[in-house]
């Protein structure tokens, strides 16, 4: 954006008491600063936003606030958290960065939506919903080349996922630096037979690489939002609560709206 036509110009009280005259520069003063805040405010050319506003919860959401609850049971993954911890399966907690894969096919994690498998199958209906699943992920030392870590909607199972409900991210396009992932996936879930949760697994053995992974969310609706709880968690047993200098800025937009990867469903 180029810089505004005129600089602003300072207009001192002197000018303005009822025995100074109301001259051609003051009145220019005027003039010329409002055209610098038209074009600070609206950008130069046809004065119009710099790019168009678009309701995808990418612009328009609130910072700090989600636009929909974290229907997770629990999202913190550390051994001390909430009443309804995830379950693991090769899968261990760090007291900073969450969950620590061992990058071995079929090592998983899954917490249940809505705390009770009954809740959550009830939840979604016969129809299924529209759910945003989101979550964190960064390497471990020495970046990953190979192996794809899952992450989506299960239906009881610790291996396989509801159709079209799963996440892949390739080891290759995860950095050193916490990385926002997310899919969203349009009326699932309905007709569950047994639970409805959130599994996240191994896909592929990728020995010596690994991964941290944390601040994981499911929302209902279209969009993605902010990170926030899990339901009736405590915000403090997350492990991330603490950690917001040098952890995940899961309420900053820029990382966790904007520049977040959309994964397609398989």
């Amino acid at each position: 954006m180029p810089g505004p036509t005129y600089a602003w110009t300072n207009i001192p009280s002197t000018d303005l008491d009822q025995d100074s005259p109301l001259t051609t520069t003051v009145l220019e003063s005027y003039r010329k600063n409002q055209v610098h805040l038209k074009e600070i405010l609206l950008g130069t050319g046809e004065y119009r936003g710099e790019t168009p506003h678009v309701h995808d919860g990418r612009e328009d959401g609130e910072i700090g606030a989600a636009s929909s609850e974290n229907i997770l049971s629990d999202s913190a993954v550390s051994t001390g958290g909430a009443a309804y911890a995830w379950t693991t399966s090769g899968w261990t907690t760090n007291a900073a960065n969450g969950f620590d894969t061992t990058t071995t096919a079929g090592h998983s994690s899954y917490q249940i939506l809505y705390r009770q498998p009954a809740q959550s199958k009830a939840a979604f209906g016969t129809s299924g919903a529209d759910i945003v699943i989101a979550l964190y992920v960064k390497a471990q030392g020495t970046l990953p080349t190979a192996g794809e870590l899952w992450f989506g909607l299960s239906d009881g199972s610790t291996s396989a996922y509801v159709a079209g409900c799963k996440g892949v991210i390739a080891f290759g396009s995860v950095t050193s630096a916490w990385k926002r992932f997310y899919m969203a996936l349009s009326a699932k879930g309905g007709g569950a037979a047994t639970d409805l949760r959130i599994l996240l697994r191994n896909g592929t053995t990728a020995p010596n690489q690994k991964l941290w992974v944390t601040a994981v969310s499911a929302n209902l609706g279209s969009s993605l939002t902010y990170w926030a709880p899990g339901m009736n968690e405590s915000i403090t047993a997350h492990v991330a609560w603490n950690y917001y200098s040098i952890g995940p800025p899961v309420f900053e937009k820029a990382t966790s709206i904007t520049n977040a990867t959309a994964i397609s469903g398989v």
